[in-house]
């Protein structure tokens, strides 16, 4: 993972992302992903999807600035057509030339959203709890643009963790991967149905305002290890889970631990009196396979761990929330406006959703177009030793 410390996150974010407006750079991250231009014609598609990326990011700035400068009324408007301009850059950069956009156009399926909205809430409703977000479901349809920009995206994602090698000189700290998950195919996802409500949960910086609500998560704020001790010949895993919500919710990170055979001999546990903390150690061997549970990072760089995953990148989650928003923005007015004039729970969780996703989401498009996990902070990485 690529750790950048600024002074303003915002500004940082698309200072990297306009990088890619310049289009010999980008032509060269498109080699560097499909392979040297060997022949003319070659070297004038890979040309003219540079000069596509340059006009998606140019335009994603502008939508990502209107939906900073709007009010919820319609910011949601701007931040999807934002998302989907940074979408449009990843695949024309991530995708081969079926991928182009001209090449796109000349099939009609590819001319839809690739998502389907449905609305189940009425006026009233959407000022009581979190209805709005509970009746409201987004569904993956066969063809359109979210196919396209999904069969992109990688097929696994990293799981981060401290790693510290402990040597006869001392020890080296860093924030490495410490493992993988495999994403759900495209035919997986294909036809599946979810509300905001259950698409989101697993967004850390939305996951623990939604459990301030009343949203059940397994999940835990947490501290991720893996130790190698060189001098010792000996390696270890290590969580810290620090505040599960109850005693259900570490039973369920827990059982998310799954061993082959004997290998669950390895782990060893402490539980807290509360019931709510613990710790799991595993002593690991090389060629050992296991599988824990996912990690995601927030904005302030803090780690969750979750018992349950959907099998999509954070990502495509946040997308589909986007796009629910804004279809409820422009087709739905009166009840959309209706909500957020109520102040409920449901209009201060919307709030909350905006701001983060209007943040983080250019954030997580820079580290898929640049296949390289980024985090941008104020602050220099906690592990970093003077």
């Amino acid at each position: 993972m690529e750790w950048v410390t600024c002074q303003n996150v915002q500004n940082e974010t698309w200072r990297r992302l306009l990088e890619f407006a310049n289009t010999e750079l980008t032509y060269e991250l498109i080699e560097s992903i499909h392979g040297a231009a060997t022949t003319s014609s070659k070297k004038q598609n890979y040309k003219k999807q540079a000069s596509q990326v340059r006009s998606a990011i140019l335009q994603a700035k502008e939508y990502f600035q209107a939906a900073s400068l709007s009010s919820l009324n319609t910011s949601p408007n701007h931040l999807y057509y934002g998302m989907t301009s940074l979408n449009t850059a990843t695949m024309l950069t991530l995708g081969n030339g079926d991928k182009s956009l001209d090449r796109l156009r000349l099939d009609k399926r590819n001319q839809s959203h690739g998502l389907i909205f449905t609305n189940g809430c009425s006026e009233t409703a959407s000022k009581t709890g979190l209805e709005i977000l509970k009746t409201t479901h987004i569904e993956v349809a066969e063809n359109g643009f979210f196919r396209n920009w999904y069969e992109t995206l990688p097929k696994k994602g990293n799981i981060y963790g401290l790693t510290e090698t402990i040597g006869s000189n001392g020890s080296y700290k860093s924030f490495n991967s410490i493992g993988h998950y495999k994403t759900d195919t495209f035919s997986e996802i294909s036809g599946g149905k979810s509300s905001i409500l259950g698409i989101i949960e697993n967004i850390p910086d939305i996951s623990t305002e939604l459990y301030r609500f009343g949203k059940d998560i397994a999940f835990s704020r947490a501290s991720i290890s893996f130790i190698k001790d060189e001098t010792r010949k000996t390696q270890k895993y290590q969580w810290l889970i620090h505040a599960a919500g109850n005693k259900d919710s570490l039973d369920a990170i827990r059982e998310a631990f799954e061993f082959k055979g004997s290998d669950i001999n390895t782990a060893s546990e402490t539980i807290s009196e509360n019931e709510k903390s613990g710790s799991i150690s595993i002593a690991y061997y090389d060629g050992m396979e296991f599988n824990f549970p996912i990690s995601r990072m927030d904005m302030n760089n803090q780690s969750y761990i979750y018992a349950a995953h959907s099998g999509l990148h954070e990502i495509v989650e946040a997308f589909g929330a986007g796009f629910a928003f804004s279809m409820l923005a422009r087709y739905y007015p009166d009840i959309w406006v209706s909500c957020l004039e109520s102040h409920g729970k449901a209009a201060k969780l919307i709030e909350h959703i905006i701001g983060v996703l209007i943040l983080k989401y250019p954030i997580l498009a820079l580290s898929m177009i640049s296949g390289k996990d980024t985090t941008i902070s104020t602050h220099r990485p906690y592990w970093h030793q003077a």
